[in-house]
């Protein structure tokens, strides 16, 4: 049985597709308010591009002792302009199910095993689960502007 703190990060993890479904459904894939800014198809594709470099690093940890773990950005995890958002958030629910599973797999120990981040320094399993979570919740910020600022565009003009 895994400590109720892991129990806590692996929800965060689990409810990320529930949630961008619920702030891109009333978005455009395309929409950007600013033109160097990411449309919600390239920022949920992102997402979805993340789980398999997160996996790998995780699975790293388990396997070797303080392993240095580089930085991945989306130059590794490209965003695609190709698909849809609902077939990212598809993609994502599928990672996300399969990552919930092998971290719930791991005995508790696991998540205190040491490594080294090329960026943030020393740091731990349950730190790394930590900053997927904290990358998830940048990108949802991001993708809650974006719908803000697509209703405002979009609101009826006061009579």
């Amino acid at each position: 049985m895994l400590p109720t703190k892991h129990i806590i990060l692996l929800q965060a993890l689990r409810n990320l597709p529930e949630r961008l479904a619920e702030v891109c459904a009333t978005l455009d894939d395309e929409w950007r308010p600013q033109a160097e800014g990411w449309s919600s198809r390239e920022a949920v594709s992102h997402l979805a591009a993340c789980d398999a470099p997160f996996r790998a690093r995780f699975e790293r940890i388990i396997a070797e002792a303080n392993p240095l773990l580089p930085y991945f950005g989306p130059d590794i995890a490209v965003p695609r302009r190709d698909l849809p958002v609902t077939d990212s958030i598809a993609r994502l629910r599928q990672s996300r199910a399969e990552l919930i599973q092998f971290l719930s797999a791991l005995p508790p120990e696991a998540w205190e095993r040491p490594a080294v981040h090329a960026t943030l320094g020393p740091t731990t399993f349950a730190l790394q689960v930590q900053n997927m979570i904290n990358h998830d919740a940048d990108h949802l910020g991001q993708l809650m502007d974006l719908r803000a600022a697509w209703e405002a565009a979009h609101r009826e003009p006061a009579r």
